[in-house]
């Protein structure tokens, strides 16, 4: 979490908070704004510019740890809402802000890999457009996930949709989504869904649901 003044040298907390806010690799970080500024116009500047919150000074530092406890609060929320979202249907998650625009872009770098068993996380990291160590943060700061649990994941969402077409074998399933070994696969899945590739298919097909 970033906590700045607005009244800086060379750069204002103002200009300094949509940087970090606008910047894919920093948009996840929570910041919120100091200031000895009490008017309504600058407090409403300083929200417009992306800042979480706002405190003008001086302060009681009571009140400035509760309102960091309510930032990292609806953080956590948030990530439970992104990791809820990719988890039921990954290619329908909501764009709308930076953070929501870069899960949508891993998304799409693992579908147009899916069925490559040798997506690792550099050249993950590379198509998402971040460093390694940048990707890592992100997915720690967006979701409840680490990197290879959001690969697995949309993998066996797809497995499960194929499943569900009833074109393919199980077999012909696990490698199409980019599984080197059948047991391995077998092995996620139940860890993911608590049942069988078999057993998933009699109860989530729509014949069976009706």
């Amino acid at each position: 979490m970033i906590i700045s003044d607005i009244l800086m040298p060379d750069m204002d907390g103002y200009e300094f908070c949509r940087r970090i806010k606008k910047d894919e690799r920093t948009s996840h970080i929570p910041l919120l704004l100091l200031t000895a500024l009490h008017s309504k116009e600058h407090e409403i500047e300083g929200l417009t510019s992306g800042a979480d919150d706002y405190i003008t000074k001086p302060f009681d530092l009571t009140v400035l740890q509760k309102k960091i406890e309510n930032i990292l609060s609806v953080r956590d929320s948030l990530r439970e809402k992104y990791t809820r979202e990719i988890i039921l249907q990954p290619s329908n998650i909501t764009i709308s802000s930076p953070d929501e625009q870069f899960l949508k872009k891993a998304i799409n770098v693992v579908e147009r890999h899916i069925s490559d068993p040798d997506l690792d996380i550099e050249k993950f990291a590379s198509e998402a457009g971040v460093s390694r160590m940048q990707l890592y943060r992100k997915f720690s700061a967006l979701t409840k996930m680490t990197v290879k649990e959001f690969i697995r994941n949309i993998r066996l969402k797809r497995a499960t949709q194929l499943l569900l077409e009833k074109k393919l074998t199980v077999s012909e399933i696990a490698f199409a989504v980019g599984f080197k070994d059948l047991s391995h696969f077998r092995k996620c899945f139940r860890q993911e869904f608590g049942m069988n590739a078999s057993e998933y298919v009699l109860r989530n097909s729509p014949v069976n649901k009706n």
